[in-house]
């Protein structure tokens, strides 16, 4: 079922996302040092990933721009009530991406936790919304490559929240729980970001699989000690990657939107 366009609403989500990346890049004028200590006081965690993984977010900002303007410039023909949710889900993620820049700087892990919780929240109604979207207005149409960026959103913030989770414990008084037992702890959060990018590769989503691969790996290189949670998180990335492998190999559909 087909509804009008929402010009309005459209027009708020391709606003959010210029703003999302001039908010996050913003600490960064002027030489740099005031954004990149933001997270210098942060504790270590053993599921941190290394540094280079966050470039990741120049490709989600560029998607999610390509993404808005073909929503704004009327790439959806068809538009349905499951767009248009999907639609306000994202804009409410990209609030909170905004949202997310001031609360960096206060060093407070729960706040920044709860943030990530939100764009969790959000960006798993969003990719659902768009899934049901996709099945009831199929088509070829080369645009809907562009729908890799909300996956790729989707799984960033995935690790993120990982990575967010062990921070708010830690700040929570966790670095009194015997180290054997949060290095435990580490390797079930990576082991339940594993499941979850095994069950959507199942669901056609590889790019949120190779989004996940790409912060295990990280998180191995960042993670030398114990080698536990190295060795499990490249052997998680490792295993990912076979299974989008063997979807190539055996013609399976590898992205939903397409």
């Amino acid at each position: 079922m087909s509804v009008a366009p929402n010009k309005a609403l459209y027009t708020i989500l391709l606003l959010v996302f210029i703003a999302v990346p001039v908010a996050n890049f913003l600490p960064f004028i002027g030489g740099g040092e005031r954004g990149e200590a933001r997270f210098d006081d942060d504790p270590e965690v053993y599921v941190a990933a290394a540094d280079y993984a966050f470039s990741i977010w120049s490709v989600i900002f560029l998607g999610m721009l390509a993404f808005s303007w073909g929503i704004f410039s009327g790439k959806e023909t068809a538009p349905t009530p499951a767009l248009h949710r999907a639609i306000k889900a994202l804009i409410v993620a990209g609030l909170a991406s905004i949202a997310f820049v001031p609360i960096s700087f206060t060093n407070n892990q729960t706040c920044g936790w709860l943030d990530i919780l939100v764009h969790l929240i959000a960006l798993i109604a969003a990719v659902k919304a768009l899934r049901q979207h996709v099945a009831e207005q199929p088509t070829d149409s080369g645009w809907r490559w562009t729908y890799f960026a909300p996956s790729i959103y989707l799984g960033w913030i995935s690790a993120a929240y990982v990575i967010s989770t062990s921070l708010m414990v830690i700040e929570l008084g966790a670095d009194d729980i015997p180290e054997r037992i949060q290095q435990t702890g580490a390797m079930f959060l990576v082991a339940v970001l594993f499941f979850i990018a095994r069950w959507l590769i199942s669901k056609a989503d590889a790019f949120y699989g190779l989004t996940v691969i790409w912060a295990l790996i990280a998180i191995g290189v960042k993670q030398p000690y114990p080698p536990g949670i190295r060795w499990i998180a490249w052997g998680a990335a490792a295993t990912l990657g076979i299974l989008i492998l063997a979807r190539i190999l055996g013609k399976e559909k590898l992205f939903y939107a397409r």
